[in-house]
């Protein structure tokens, strides 16, 4: 213990309500909980040192022992509100130098999670990235290696069709991987361009048979067969964009033709949605970076999420040990 100091205990405590609440309400879980009465300034500062510890733990993790031949993963990102300051030079204002409010700038960043597990394992494990795209990708290695990925290992990784997480598995993995976009997209597609492909777009039970048909075809991979249906209905050229599902259908699969081998994934086992990843992004990130009125300086954000992460990645007991050492 210091003058004003905490213990490593009553730090542990700190930083273990930080993680889940806002700095207010640890402030009141501890008097509760614990009838220890700690300043909000306190409670912040010690949630955003641990957090940068955790954040530099989770980083130096070695590679795990490999326990499966292949491993299911996904990444998908998620928008954090964050807050900045302009120079006072860039205001223009000379109150501004006194007044921070006056330079103030608000934004949402992308913050990207990561799954990785064993495909005989439901237990992930978790990675977060708040740089960019190469950052991202090579967090998503980082990850799977840390779960046990050797040069042996077949990588299963489902997604949406954004271009970034398809291109970040396949310059991190080449042909260890396999992505697949996550049929539920998919299928959420193929709803919007029933309407424009069934002879009376009014009749949704004949909308429900056409999507399902598509959907068939789908799982079967025959992915040919469901573009030639949807290329006999496609809108004029002259159809704004937005108002052609049709088009809109066909392209999306048309450009993703090479990762539509859910008949492949299906035979083996394997998921063919990304549910597992989306749901992180729920309880991992933005249960806590997301709470209302908190805006975040980039620096803390990603401190905090990993935070969140070391003790999703159930090594909160060694990282005390080794904060403790």
């Amino acid at each position: 213990m210091t003058s004003r100091g905490c213990s490593l205990p009553l730090q542990r405590r700190i930083a273990d309500f930080g993680s889940e609440r806002s700095g207010r309400d640890t402030v009141g879980a501890l008097a509760e909980h614990y009838g220890v009465e700690i300043s909000l300034f306190t409670v912040d500062a010690v949630t955003r040192r641990t957090a940068a510890r955790a954040h530099a733990f989770n980083m130096g993790r070695p590679a795990g022992e490999k326990t499966a031949a292949t491993q299911v993963g996904g990444v998908d990102g998620s928008m954090i509100p964050i807050v900045g300051f302009k120079a006072v030079a860039e205001v223009g204002d000379p109150a501004a130098k006194a007044d921070k409010r006056k330079r103030r700038t608000c934004q949402w960043n992308e913050i990207r999670v990561c799954t990785a597990h064993d495909i005989d394992r439901a237990d992930a494990r978790y990675g977060v990235s708040f740089g960019s795209v190469l950052e991202a990708g090579l967090m998503v290695r980082m990850t799977s290696e840390q779960c046990g990925m050797d040069e042996h290992t077949r990588i299963h990784a489902v997604g949406d069709g954004a271009t970034w997480i398809a291109e970040a598995y396949e310059r991190e993995f080449g042909t260890q991987g396999r992505f697949l976009v996550d049929f539920y997209h998919v299928c959420e597609y193929l709803a919007a361009a029933a309407e424009g492909c069934v002879r009376d777009p009014a009749d949704a039970a004949a909308r429900r048979r056409w999507a399902g048909r598509q959907k068939q075809w789908l799982k079967q991979s025959n992915s040919a067969q469901v573009l030639r249906n949807l290329k006999r209905h496609i809108e004029s050229p002259a159809v704004p964009d937005e108002d052609a599902p049709v088009r809109r259908c066909w392209r999306y699969l048309d450009n993703r033709r090479h990762q539509l081998d859910y008949r492949g994934a299906i035979e083996e086992g394997l998921p063919i949605g990304s549910g597992e990843t989306e749901s992180a992004h729920r309880h991992l990130i933005q249960r806590r970076l997301k709470l209302p009125g908190a805006w975040w300086s980039p620096e803390t954000a990603a401190d905090i999420a990993q935070l969140r992460v070391t003790r999703a990645n159930l090594e909160w007991e060694p990282f005390w040990n080794e904060t403790a050492a």
